[in-house]
């Protein structure tokens, strides 16, 4: 019926009963079969009916996804785009390929915009209106704001958010794919060239191409990154279409229920891109000093003033780092001061472990080592020293003492050692 061959009065939508029926059934094997062969008739009934709209968690089928795109691709490549979006985006699919997927196709939806001559001088004449117009708001957000909504401008927002977003796709795989317009699609460049690590050439491209020092500056403040989710946030409200790219891509996008997430860059990092950042600038000289003498002011905490006064140009004057070096030398001294004042507390703690130390020391007593006697030739003796405890008959003192029997002196002991008689006899003896 749905072909024409047959007709039934009471059968008017045929289409649409066979897609209710078959998401009545929720059969995924029928519906896929049903599904390719509604989608060389009517492309987007047949999405619909791959496509369904519940937001429940299903298990991930990577291989079973991939066959069932090859297929839709097979029979609508624009159909087989769409699925694509929806396994990435809506379905928050983790396969590596199928991010790369995503990315190519991204990129060759630029390609084909920029053989049209009418979009090729557009987006060359923003490049251009933004250098020479300098200004504190980023390329990005410049090119949004002035340029007129079409399918192209989203299909390049929409390429920025996915490179800068997506963590899964391979940037060797698509950097080449950028190369054929390279000196359009700068800002692509820089953002695959900051996932591929290469800061040097990233701050380059930025500051030398595009002239865009402001996302320079982002870059290294972010730790290589470009687009923060409040700006993803901006983009989506702005531009019908980007909201699921947003949302997905960059998880912290703030919601009525959920705060953007911090995003926390390694110092050392920071520290390293804003010293390529400042090589970059100097070695282009120019308007560039005005650029580097504001970042080297604004950096101060991440600038070494040893590692900066000799990389200064002879030329410069004074005035422009005076609020670095004054930033410098009060940290300097901030550090100096904090140093003395733990090295005095310190010095306290240590004062007061010794106080209950000696305390402890006192009630457990102490071994004396006896000096060593001469021997005949005038010498030391050859044994070891004889050591006295004053704590070892103590407890035996104690003892007697408690007891009331008077302890027994030096002579009854050697009485009793000899044999001698009676206490009586002993004593007419001495006498």
């Amino acid at each position: 019926i749905i072909d024409g061959e047959w007709t039934d009065n009471d059968i008017p939508d045929p289409l649409s009963d066979l897609i209710n029926l078959l998401s009545e059934k929720r059969d995924r094997t029928l519906t896929q079969h049903w599904g390719l062969w509604l989608i060389k008739r009517d492309p987007e009934r047949g999405l619909q009916l791959l496509m369904p709209n519940d937001s429940g968690k299903r298990r991930e089928r990577p291989d079973e996804d991939l066959a069932l795109l090859q297929a839709i691709m097979e029979s609508s490549p624009e159909a087989g785009a769409q699925y694509l979006e929806y396994l990435v985006l809506q379905r928050k699919s983790s396969s590596p390929q199928l991010h790369d997927m995503l990315a190519a196709s991204c990129i060759n939806q630029l390609s084909a915009a920029l053989a049209l001559e009418s979009v090729s001088k557009l987006w060359r004449a923003k490049a251009a209106s933004y250098a020479s117009n300098p200004t504190d708001s980023s390329f990005l957000s410049y090119f949004a704001s002035t340029t007129p909504d079409s399918p192209h401008k989203r299909a390049r927002l929409k390429t920025i958010l996915f490179l800068s977003g997506s963590d899964l796709y391979d940037p060797v795989i698509v950097r080449p794919l950028l190369l054929d317009h390279q000196k359009i699609l700068t800002l692509e460049l820089a953002i695959v060239d900051g996932k591929l690590g290469h800061h040097r050439s990233a701050l380059s491209t930025l500051v030398h191409d595009l002239h865009d020092s402001t996302s320079a500056e982002l870059y290294c403040a972010l730790g290589g990154k470009l687009v923060l989710p409040k700006t993803a946030q901006l983009l989506s409200n702005n531009n019908p279409g980007l909201e699921g790219w947003a949302s997905t891509l960059f998880g912290g996008v703030k919601t009525k229920t959920r705060s953007p997430e911090k995003i926390v860059v390694d110092e050392g990092q920071r520290t390293e891109l804003v010293r390529i950042l400042l090589d970059v600038y100097m070695s282009n000289g120019g308007d560039s000093s005005q650029r580097a003498a504001n970042l080297i002011n604004s950096q101060a905490k991440n600038l070494d003033i040893l590692d900066i006064i000799p990389t200064i140009p002879p030329d410069w004057s004074l005035n422009l780092m005076s609020s670095f070096l004054a930033r410098s030398f009060r940290r300097t001294l901030h550090l100096q001061h904090e140093t003395k004042i733990i090295k005095t507390i310190s010095a306290g703690q240590n004062l007061e472990v010794k106080d209950h130390a000696w305390l402890i020391l006192r009630e457990e007593g102490a071994i004396i080592e006896e000096p060593l006697e001469p021997d005949e030739d005038g010498g030391g003796s050859s044994l070891a020293p004889e050591s006295f405890d004053e704590k070892a008959g103590l407890g035996e003192k104690i003892a007697l003492h408690l007891s009331g029997v008077p302890p027994v002196t030096q002579e009854e002991l050697h009485l009793e050692k000899v044999g001698w008689g009676s206490e009586e006899q002993v004593a007419a003896d001495l006498t």
